[in-house]
């Protein structure tokens, strides 16, 4: 996938996020009755509206790739995975203060959810929370767009391109710059 087709692929995922959301507004709209949607509904259909988008782009688009290469899939070293670890762990307190300062012009949203996201029993929460989401999310933004920008030939350019957008997607001002970094 080159860049022009990684940028037709955020465009649809925009695209589609805001049509899953008009949808879903509507059926409440239609539906007063119905209260509220459970949170792991809101889990399954944000992550179901960032991948569909993003495998139907890249299967009309793709010419003799196969899905494993333009996801980057690859077997995983030991060293990878503690290394990932560490930089999880030393980017905390970046994120913590960026979460700080964001929070000084707008709600901390998750934070609102906690209530909602503790009624759900743990495993549940794990899988949608800490395995589901971060999958779908490093499929697409890691997978598809990373690799899309870095045939460009500027892996730094694709680096920050692929993080800021990976942010912006959230569409959420407090998530945006902790999920940039």
């Amino acid at each position: 996938m080159n860049c022009r087709k990684t940028n037709v692929l955020f465009l649809f995922l925009i695209v589609g996020h805001y049509l899953l959301i008009a949808g879903i507004l509507l059926y409440y709209y239609l539906n007063p009755d119905k209260g509220e949607m459970s949170i792991i509904t809101n889990l399954l259909l944000s992550q179901m509206s960032l991948v569909l988008p993003a495998v139907l782009v890249v299967t009309v688009t793709k010419k003799n790739v196969s899905l494993k290469q333009l996801a980057g899939f690859s077997r995983v070293k030991l060293s990878t995975v503690f290394m990932t670890v560490l930089y999880a762990f030393l980017l905390m307190p970046l994120t913590s203060l960026l979460n700080a300062i964001s929070m000084l012009f707008v709600d901390n949203v998750v934070l609102d959810m906690t209530g909602d996201i503790l009624d759900v029993p743990f495993l549940i929460t794990f899988s949608l929370i800490a395995v589901l989401g971060p999958f779908c999310e490093e499929l697409v933004f890691r997978g598809f767009v990373f690799r899309g920008y870095r045939t460009s030939g500027n892996i730094f350019g694709a680096v920050i391109l692929s993080a800021v957008l990976f942010g912006l997607m959230h569409l959420n001002l407090n998530q945006a710059p902790y999920a940039i970094a």
